[in-house]
């Protein structure tokens, strides 16, 4: 008898199996969902109505059927990859949750009209490899939790109302290729630490309260081609640069009355 309850436990296994990972499958999917519908509770106007498909009852939250929803994007597997809702007119706060979308690599909330803190939960979105947060009203610092994001290539947050210092934490984030902090109220130093990002090609960080000398180490960055920092006195800081480091091919020197998009 034991030998055959035995035999019968055996023959359940697969069928636990499959439960188990249909059941987490099903985890991952509501998780998506779930952060996908904070962030829409978060949006307090939505004047073109572009938010108007991300409703759990008409698309449901256990399956993909959030893949479908505007400006969302989704991997074979039925995880959001992309979310680019940019220029929508959008009014609001970021959701903490948006932190919970963990497989994602694009986000682009860019050209809204979002307030309050950038969530320090997008952190957790270490797949990510591209942030756009440009033109919005965004407070706060940076969240120092932004250099766990290894993966990252492109970040702009140019044009809001962040204060504080650029995270030393950046120092961590050598795939970096551009750097769009224009047009903020960041105060400090250009870092020394900026040398470490070697992959780096377009750093602007024009329009800010940021004083100080161009750190030596920045001669490291050889795949630099452009390099804003509006500051009157500086501008023999940049010739020299501009002549004894090639790869500077562009160098913007003192005040700047245009803007420079992400590249």
């Amino acid at each position: 008898m034991e030998s055959r309850c035995f035999l019968l436990q055996l023959l359940a296994l697969p069928t636990i199996v499959i439960f188990l990972f249909l059941f987490l499958v099903s985890a991952c999917h509501t998780t998506d969902a779930g952060a996908l519908l904070s962030f829409r509770s978060h949006i307090t106007k939505d004047p073109s109505g572009a938010l108007s498909s991300w409703c759990a009852v008409s698309n449901g939250t256990t399956s993909n059927g959030f893949c479908r929803w505007a400006g969302v994007r989704c991997s074979h597997g039925g995880h959001v990859v992309s979310l680019n809702i940019r220029g929508l007119g959008l009014a609001g706060t970021i959701s903490p949750l948006i932190g919970n979308l963990t497989s994602l690599r694009v986000l682009d909330l860019s050209d809204n009209k979002l307030e309050g803190e950038i969530p320090a939960s997008l952190g957790k979105c270490q797949e990510l490899q591209s942030l756009n947060l440009s033109v919005n009203f965004l407070s706060g610092v940076i969240p120092p939790a932004i250099g766990q994001l290894t993966n990252l290539a492109d970040l702009c947050i140019r044009h809001n109302n962040i204060s504080g210092y650029v995270p030393s934490a950046f120092a961590n984030l050598t795939a970096l290729t551009v750097i769009n902090v224009a047009d903020n109220y960041l105060h400090g130093e250009i870092p020394s630490w900026l040398g470490n990002l070697t992959s780096l090609k377009s750093f602007n960080v024009a329009g800010n309260l940021m004083r100080g000398n161009i750190p030596d180490a920045v001669s490291k960055l050889t795949n630099l081609k452009l390099l804003i920092y509006q500051q009157m006195d500086l501008e023999v800081m940049f010739l020299h640069h501009c002549l004894i480091y090639p790869p500077f091919r562009c160098c913007i020197l003192g005040q700047t009355s245009f803007q420079v998009p992400c590249l």
